[in-house]
């Protein structure tokens, strides 16, 4: 009838957007309850896990169907975040366009499957092996909050 279809096409507009994986990230992050688990560094361009185990049993559940760090980390890496491997941040993960206290700038990042097929490209055109940015080295945060505090 008219009336079902019309209620069909309402509630259809009125379903909630599930959010992306950074926008829940941002969610996570900004829960002071989360801090023994996992925070911002003090310069909000990374972050880092504390406690895999509360992570685990305290956080994952509360945003996600699971409880699984490597899933969580296969979300981490699909999002092309880059995991800082020495230095002062070491064991922090960052991404360009996420930043504490912005979360709509994180609406600017997109999943690895959609970057995979230009990075071969530029490998193509470059000559140079995707696993050069391994030997990338992160920027210097601290400098950076001074110059741009967040």
């Amino acid at each position: 009838s008219q009336t079902q279809k019309y209620e069909l096409t309402v509630e259809a507009f009125n379903v909630k957007k599930q959010q992306s994986f950074p926008q829940k990230l941002h969610e996570i992050l900004a829960n002071d309850d989360n801090r023994e688990a996992i925070v911002w560094l003090p310069h909000g361009r990374a972050f880092k896990v504390l406690d895999d185990e509360k992570l685990m049993n305290l956080v994952l559940p509360n945003y996600f169907n699971h409880r699984s760090r490597a899933s969580f980390l296969r979300q981490v890496n699909n999002w092309n975040f880059k995991r800082v491997l020495s230095g002062p941040d070491e064991g922090s993960y960052y991404n360009e366009k996420f930043l504490r206290g912005l979360p709509h700038i994180s609406f600017l990042m997109s999943q690895q499957q959609t970057l995979r097929r230009d990075k071969d490209k530029m490998q193509q055109k470059s000559g140079y092996p995707l696993y050069a940015r391994i030997l990338d080295v992160p920027p210097d945060f601290y400098a950076i909050s001074e110059a741009f505090p967040l």
